[in-house]
């Protein structure tokens, strides 16, 4: 049975009985504002995210030798773990892109990496780490979107 409604009997003649229901007006208390953020707290640390790419590139591929076949799925696989330690450090209202790329560390390697993003300057930003060994190089990138 709906509460928020009030009932008022009239017994005005013989036998007949008139019942009217209203709507209860809300008080003002049960008002609430929208709950709902169109940006996040602040802007992306980018310095704070840097240690977090760099300690697991560090961490993942010392020791390691270039293989293409596997360095496809290295990267990958270090792509997830980077989004979710950069998830864990609790940037909520942002959409993350992480990419992870493995090459070969040849004697000169020519590189470059560039990309295009249209974003909010005031709270949208990206980190970058580059790791480097005896056979292989790699670069993680995250870029942080607001979700509008």
């Amino acid at each position: 049975m709906d509460n928020s409604r009030q009932m008022m009997v009239v017994s005005p003649c013989k036998g007949a009985t008139l019942i009217i229901t209203s709507k209860e007006k809300q008080k003002d208390d049960d008002l609430y504002e929208n709950s709902y953020k169109l940006e996040p707290d602040g802007k992306f640390q980018s310095d704070k995210i840097n240690s977090v790419i760099q300690e697991i590139l560090e961490n993942e591929l010392v020791n390691k030798t270039y293989n293409p076949e596997i360095c496809v799925g290295q990267s990958k696989l270090l792509a997830e773990k980077i989004k979710q330690a950069v998830k864990a450090q609790g940037f909520k209202k942002y959409k993350l892109v992480v990419m992870v790329s493995i090459g070969e560390n040849e004697v000169s390697p020519s590189v470059s990496f560039s990309s295009q993003c249209v974003w909010n300057t005031s709270v949208d930003n990206y980190s970058e780490y580059s790791y480097c060994n005896n056979s292989l190089y790699a670069v993680g990138r995250v870029f942080a979107v607001s979700i509008d």
